[in-house]
Order: C-alpha cells, then sequence, then structure tokens
C-alpha cells in the first residue's frame, strides 16, 4: 500500500489562504508529496502528475466539474475530491455521479476533515490497485490452465490415433509373420 508520503495530491485553488489550509492540513498529517495550481486549465495540465485532485468547484475559468469529467475521460484518471464554499446535498450528489471521489465544505471543519478524506481516498486507490492486480494475475492463470487442458486434450487427440494405428501395423505385421 502507499504511504502517505508517496501519495501526490494537486490542490487546484485559486484562493491562496484556502491553498495554504489544505498544505498545512495535509502537511501535519504525512501527506507532503504536495502541487498547487489555480486554474482548471492548469488543473488538466498538472493532473497527469498527480494521484489526488483536491478540486475546487469555482475557478477562474473552468467549473471544478468541467474538469472532473474531462479527468474521468482519462484511461487512469486521478482520484478527485470536489471542494466548494456552498456544499449543499445537490451539489455532493452531483459531484459523485459525474466521479468524485468525495466531497468537502470550506468550513470550519475542512481542516480536520481533509487529511480524513484524503488518507480514505489512498486507501480505496491502495485496494483498486491491488484488484486489479489480482484480476490480471487470475486472468493469467486462467489462460495458463487453459493451455494445460489444451495441451491434454491435443495429446489426447494425437495419442489415440497414433496407438490405434501402431496397433493395426502390429496386427498387419503379426499376420504377415503368421502367414509365412
Amino acid at each position: 500500500m502507499a504511504e502517505r508520503s508517496a501519495l501526490r495530491i494537486l490542490v487546484v485553488d485559486d484562493d491562496p489562504a484556502m491553498v495554504r489550509l489544505a498544505a498545512a492540513a495535509l502537511t501535519a498529517h504525512g501527506f507532503t508529496d504536495l502541487e498547487h495550481v489555480a486554474t482548471g486549465r492548469d488543473a488538466l495540465l498538472a493532473a497527469a502528475r498527480a494521484d489526488v485532485l483536491l478540486l475546487d468547484q469555482n475557478l477562474p475559468d473552468l467549473a471544478g466539474r468541467e474538469v472532473l469529467l474531462a479527468l474521468r475521460a482519462w484511461p487512469e484518471p486521478p482520484s478527485v475530491v470536489m471542494v466548494t464554499a456552498h456544499g449543499s446535498e445537490t451539489f455532493a450528489a452531483d459531484a459523485l455521479r459525474a466521479g468524485a471521489e468525495d466531497y468537502l465544505v470550506k468550513d470550519a471543519s475542512l481542516a480536520a476533515m481533509l487529511p480524513e478524506v484524503v488518507e480514505r481516498v489512498r486507501r480505496m486507490r491502495s485496494l483498486r490497485e491491488a484488484l486489479a492486480t489480482a484480476e490480471r494475475e487470475l486472468l493469467h492463470v486462467e489462460r495458463r490452465a487453459a493451455v494445460g487442458e489444451m495441451t491434454v486434450t491435443l495429446h489426447h487427440e494425437i495419442n489415440n490415433p497414433l496407438m490405434a494405428a501402431t496397433a493395426e501395423l502390429e496386427l498387419l505385421l503379426g499376420s504377415q509373420d503368421a502367414l509365412s
């Protein structure tokens, strides 16, 4: 499982105070590989270097949801935690439906909740990676078993006619010896 310090986090927010708060809360809990960008376009450029994005909904150029949807089109997108100053059940449901792993509201509980949410996302990523590895290994084992079964079948299909031909040849040769 990836350690906290190895998790690459991209903070996407145009509010410097929010960035400082997120950085302080995360580094205090062992998340040290942090990067920051202030726009949606920069987030799309930097996201390939990140495991997790803390993505503000209100950015100067794009809505966070637009960035999230663009990332979901990637073959292996980073995890996204949506962050908003104006949280509601509708926002939360929409963010989760769009593919966010979680969401946070910029309120008094943010500093305490942020490390917990990022840790949960880190664990989920590790579990998904372990599951993908197990599925690949299972597929490999199933392929090897199929090759083994095919080998047995081919052996049977080739061996039986050869044995029958050998037996017939021995009978023919045996009957020739009897006639002589």
